[in-house]
């Protein structure tokens, strides 16, 4: 018998003038709030923040821009919540730890009651890291990426160091990646917090993300099932690549949600009673994969 309970939505907002899925459509008060809100009526477990994109064409900002476009949009609309996401986790996307240390400070201040994750997509293990996590924030969950960049500062780097294996070799480069993390995580006596992230489309070519999500289901066998694995392949351009190329934008956005609609709906019937957390910035496709799911015989 198949069950969901352990399948989490994670609802995605970039406040960012220039995120390759929704730049410039959240960058306001009034825009962010309207958006949790839509996730909150769709009981979304997590909210996931972003203010930098890590697009490869995009430059990287500063530490301070960063920071700022938090202060500006994301800290006056949470104040205005105050103790009404007590239920919510809120999930804060970047790769710099000081930032994060921002954020984390703000929001305690906040509401202490807020549960918290450090969404870390550079997929640096360092000294720094470990005196967030047993020091600075030793409440917060933390989410370790598959991403091939040198240092945490050159995270949006990641296709500049892209994975060199054949497509199907791809799980067994992940499988010793996770591995040796995890190994450092246990060391650390905090595995108990930490989120598996594969990361599609970071430090991969287009044939090597296809087969990930052919071959994902075998990823996730490797690893006890009780881990938390956060999926997000939601409108991600190597999707759109795989779209036919003459239909018009609209038509190619509309059939790549149906794309990936089907992919989570295989992902949940193939690692039923894993925990799963899908990444996803329309709360309907979530929806939709779980009644496809649900339907299959």
């Amino acid at each position: 018998m198949y069950s969901f309970d352990n399948i989490k939505m994670m609802g995605v907002i970039n406040i960012t003038p220039d995120s390759f899925s929704d730049g410039g459509i959240f960058n306001t008060k009034a825009a962010l709030k309207k958006q949790i809100d839509t996730f909150n009526d769709w009981t979304a477990s997590i909210i996931d923040i972003g203010a930098e994109s890590t697009a490869p064409f995009n430059d990287p900002i500063t530490k301070e821009e960063e920071i700022e476009r938090f202060k500006e949009i994301f800290i006056p609309v949470l104040n205005e919540y105050g103790k009404d996401l007590t239920n919510t986790t809120i999930s804060i996307d970047t790769y710099r730890a000081a930032t994060f240390h921002y954020i984390y400070k703000q929001i305690k201040k906040i509401n202490p009651a807020i549960k918290l994750i450090w969404n870390d997509v550079s997929g640096v293990i360092d000294e720094q890291l470990k005196d967030m996590l047993l020091g600075s924030c030793p409440d917060v969950q933390y989410v370790f990426c598959h991403n091939l960049c040198p240092s945490s500062e050159l995270a949006s780097s990641h296709m500049d160091n892209p994975m060199d294996c054949d497509p199907k070799s791809v799980v067994a480069a992940l499988k010793d990646y996770f591995q040796k993390a995890q190994k450092q995580f246990d060391d650390w006596k905090i595995a108990h917090r930490i989120i598996f992230d594969p990361c599609f489309g970071f430090s991969k070519t287009v044939p090597q993300n296809l087969q990930l999500i052919k071959d994902l289901p075998s990823l996730l066998f490797s690893f006890d099932r009780k881990i938390p694995w956060l999926l997000g392949i939601s409108r991600k351009s190597f999707l759109k690549k795989s779209i036919i190329k003459a239909s018009p934008d609209s038509s190619i956005q509309v059939q790549t949600e149906y794309l990936h609609t089907h992919i989570l709906a295989a992902w949940t019937l193939k690692a039923n009673g894993y925990n799963l957390i899908y990444r996803v910035h329309d709360p309907a496709v979530f929806y939709n994969a779980l009644k496809g799911a649900i339907l299959c015989p």
